[in-house]
């Protein structure tokens, strides 16, 4: 899971975003890195309605998913 520090920052990130009219509609995605840690949206997260566990874990060095969490269970998990 996104530490929650950083989780938080994103979440006011996103909102901030959507409400500034910065994107069009409400999607989109928004990343961090830590380390060898890539946090990025889930696809189909909203980003006016970001949670901590809107985020998915991906390793940064082979693109391999480490932590799913709304991720569609119907398609495949791929390396992002």
């Amino acid at each position: 899971m996104i530490p929650d520090e950083l989780g938080t920052e994103l979440i006011a990130a996103g909102r901030t975003l959507v409400t500034a009219g910065w994107v069009m509609g409400r999607g989109g995605n928004i990343s961090a890195r830590v380390a060898e840690v890539v946090y990025i949206t889930a696809r189909g997260a909203a980003l006016d309605g970001l949670e901590l566990t809107s985020f998915v874990a991906v390793d940064a060095a082979t693109g391999l998913v480490l932590e799913l969490s709304l991720i569609h269970i119907s398609e495949p998990t791929r390396p992002y």
